[in-house]
């Protein structure tokens, strides 16, 4: 049973989008002649064949209601619900059509009640969606069930698939491979999972993405990897953006102890220069004290095609946050001038404004810019191996995400 189980779980591993599309028509047309001749009560006013799965949605819950004119059709809708669903033990499973299974599978009314198929579909719909449990059934039962390998390779399956992961599914998941008494203990699998996009940017996931990679505990230590989940939140615009930056804040702090070579220093003092990005005068004098550690730093030129390569890796994101701010609009011959610190790893570790637009706000956001995506643009040919000064490629306040994409698409 279990192999078999696996191997539906890798077979159903790819997305499924284009044949869930076909399944959804067919089902919708299946749907439309089972209610042919019917004049049935839509209590939804969408024009059919654009959406099919709201098409299903609409055509069951007119169906169900057993018009008087149609004697016998909330039967067969029940019937087509619990033929749809088959076996539920699936990756793919339909969530929507499990729970209408399921209801009527506990009602008893339109189809014969079935307490062992009522156990099935729930304990699936816990599984997948942390459908509440029927008070007779114990959790803790079901807790045991989710720790078997079948459960464990079905939420992987599941997982795996775009279309179908979920918040509960991949929290789920993440928790069972983080478990060190279970075959299935996985922790590069689990903060993949927890770094999902339908996880990430609260700050709580943050900070359990970081403690995985900061403890030791579970993966080997990885600040910079620790460091990620705050990165993007750490900004002026986001939401999280002091809540992100203290964790930055104590993962910087953690760097520079263990920093022991100029890139362990270069890393450390860019993660505070993240989060001084709020202007707390304390974590501007810790950045400015670490900055003071490294001695005289010699300025050079960026060297040939470092512009270019910048400009390329980055344009499109000054535009965006131009053309975004809100502030009032310098005038054109006032470009933002920026003085950047790259490390013996070729990254910039921290700019600084050298000539401001005259908009602090914007001189603000072309800086964290530089935190966000400085990390993505290589300099070494600059910096052999050191730490040096540069001037960055002057910035036009008014250029626009047109203006860059012509810039870098001729």
């Amino acid at each position: 049973m279990l192999g078999l189980l696996l191997a539906a779980a890798v077979a159903m591993a790819a997305p499924q989008s284009d044949w869930d599309r076909d399944r959804d028509r067919a089902d919708a047309g299946a749907l439309a002649v089972l209610a042919k001749g019917c004049d049935l009560d839509f209590d939804v006013g969408v024009t059919r064949g654009i959406n099919y799965r709201h098409d299903i949605g609409r055509y069951l819950r007119a169906m169900l209601k057993d018009p008087p004119a149609c004697p016998g059709l909330a039967q067969r809708a029940a019937r087509f619900v619990i033929d749809s669903v088959g076996a539920p033990e699936r990756a793919d499973v339909d969530i929507e059509m499990l729970a209408r299974a399921r209801d009527l599978v506990r009602d008893g009314r339109l189809v014969r009640a079935d307490r062992a198929l009522d156990l099935r579909y729930s304990r699936i719909l816990w599984l997948f969606e942390a459908v509440q449990a029927r008070a007779d059934w114990p959790v803790a039962e079901w807790r045991r069930w989710a720790e078997s390998p079948e459960a464990i390779a079905l939420l992987a399956a599941r997982n795996d698939m775009a279309k179908f992961r979920s918040e509960r599914s991949l929290q789920l998941e993440a928790e069972l491979r983080l478990r060190r008494d279970l075959p299935a203990y996985d922790p590069q699998r689990a903060v993949k999972l927890i770094g999902d996009p339908r996880l990430s940017g609260e700050l709580a996931v943050a900070e359990r993405i970081a403690a995985l990679w900061s403890d030791g505990v579970h993966l080997p230590r990885d600040l910079r990897a620790a460091a990620m989940p705050f990165r993007y939140g750490a900004t002026l615009d986001s939401p999280y953006g002091v809540g992100h930056r203290l964790g930055l804040l104590k993962i910087a702090r953690l760097a520079a102890a263990a920093a022991r070579t100029p890139a362990d220093r270069a890393l450390a003092l860019n993660l505070l220069f993240g989060a001084a990005l709020g202007g707390d005068t304390e974590v501007v004098a810790e950045r400015d004290a670490l900055l003071a550690r490294l001695g005289r730093i010699p300025s050079v030129a960026l060297a040939p095609d470092e512009a270019e390569r910048i400009g390329r890796a980055i344009d499109s994101d000054y535009a965006w946050a131009l053309g975004t701010s809100g502030a009032e609009k310098p005038g054109r011959d006032r470009t933002i001038g920026l003085r950047a610190l790259i490390g013996p790893d070729g990254r910039v570790a921290m700019v600084r404004v050298a000539r401001s637009c005259g908009v602090a706000e914007r001189d603000r956001r072309v800086v964290a810019i530089w935190f966000q995506y400085g990390p993505r643009i290589d300099l070494s040919a600059t910096a052999r191996g050191r730490f040096v000064w540069v001037d960055l490629p002057p910035i036009d306040p008014e250029l626009t995400t047109w203006d860059a994409y012509q810039r870098w698409n001729k």
